[in-house]
C-alpha cells in the first residue's frame, strides 16, 4: 500500500503506511534477531522513510544472516579432505531453502538431505561413523538430527551414524531465538547423545576495531549480540556472541580474532589458518 499511496502521489499517506510498517517490524526484529526476512523487511520501510543509513544496515545484515555460499564451504571441505583423506559432502541450501526454515518443513527438508548424506559417507567410511559439521544456524539444527527422538515428524537417530558433531559460531543460547531454534534447546538441552557423540563448539572473538574486524562488523557487532544474549559488551565473533556459542556440556574451542563469515572479517572459522587451530585441537 505505501508503494501505491506513493505512486498516486498521496505523500502523507505513504509515509503512514511506512511508519506502521517500521512499528510491526520493529518489535518482531527484537524477538527474532537472526530472521533474515525481518531486517530486510525493515530495511525496506525504513527506505521508504527516508532513513538512509538504517535501511542499509538492516539490510546488510539481512544478507549477513542468509547462508554463506556452497562455495564458500568448499575451501573447509578440500582442506578437511586433503588432511585427513576422508570423503567430504556439503549438503545442498540455497537462500531459499534457508529463508524456509521459519517452518518446520524447511527444517524436515534440509535435515532429509543431511541423513541422505550422511548414510552414503557412512557407507564409505572405514569406521562406519561419519562427523558433522554445522557453521551458524546450521549447528543449531544438526542437534536434533542426532537424537533417537521424533522431532518435526521426522526420528532420524543420527547418533547411530555419527559420532562427532562440530558447531561453528552457531547460536545455540540466546535470549531471543526463533522459535525453531528456542525448541531445540528446550527439547535437547547441552549435548543429551555425548554418550555416543563427542560435541564440540567452536567459537570465535574479534576485536571490532581490529584489522581483522570488516566495516559492517564494527557497526554491528555489539547490536547483534545485546539482541541474542541481552549484552552488548559480550566477546564474541562479530555476530555470534561466546555464550551463545559454546554449547552447555559440549568441549570448547574458543578461537582468537576469527569472524562468523567473510562478511565480518577477513579470516573466519573456514580460512586455512583457521581451520588448522580448530582442527588440531580435536585431538584425533
Amino acid at each position: 500500500y505505501a508503494t501505491l499511496k506513493g505512486l498516486l502521489g498521496e505523500t502523507e499517506s505513504e509515509r503512514a503506511y511506512w511508519n506502521a510498517a517500521a512499528a510491526h517490524l520493529e518489535p518482531l526484529m527484537l524477538e527474532h534477531p537472526e530472521d533474515p526476512r525481518l531486517h530486510s523487511a525493515l530495511g525496506i520501510a525504513y527506505a521508504g522513510l527516508g532513513r538512509k543509513e538504517e535501511a542499509i544496515r538492516e539490510g546488510k545484515l539481512g544478507v549477513a544472516l542468509m547462508p554463506i555460499t556452497q562455495e564458500a564451504y568448499r575451501h573447509l571441505a578440500d582442506w578437511i579432505n586433503q588432511a585427513t583423506g576422508a570423503a567430504v559432502r556439503i549438503v545442498p541450501a540455497s537462500k531459499l531453502d534457508w529463508l524456509a526454515t521459519s517452518w518446520g518443513f524447511g527444517w524436515r527438508r534440509l535435515l532429509d538431505r543431511v541423513d541422505a548424506a550422511v548414510r552414503e559417507l557412512q557407507s564409505q567410511s572405514p569406521t562406519g561413523h561419519v562427523t558433522l559439521i554445522g557453521h551458524s544456524s546450521g549447528g543449531v539444527m544438526l542437534r536434533p538430527y542426532l537424537a533417537d527422538q521424533t522431532f518435526l515428524g521426522r526420528r532420524f537417530n543420527g547418533a547411530a551414524r555419527c559420532n562427532r558433531l562440530i558447531t561453528l559460531g552457531s547460536p545455540h543460547q540466546a535470549l531471543r531465538a526463533t522459535p525453531l531454534r528456542a525448541r531445540v534447546d528446550r527439547e535437547f538441552p547441552g549435548c543429551p547423545e555425548a554418550d555416543r557423540v563427542d560435541y564440540v563448539a567452536v567459537a570465535g572473538r574479534i576485536d571490532p576495531l581490529g584489522a581483522n574486524a570488516s566495516n559492517f562488523s564494527r557497526r554491528s557487532a555489539a547490536r547483534s549480540y545485546r539482541q541474542i544474549m541481552g549484552d552488548p559488551d559480550l566477546q564474541g565473533d562479530g555476530l555470534v556472541p561466546l555464550p551463545s556459542a559454546l554449547l552447555r556440556d559440549a568441549r570448547s574451542i574458543e578461537l582468537a580474532d576469527t569472524a562468523h563469515g567473510g562478511l565480518f572479517g577477513q579470516s573466519w572459522y573456514g580460512s586455512t589458518d583457521r581451520i588448522e587451530r580448530w582442527w588440531s585441537q580435536l585431538g584425533d
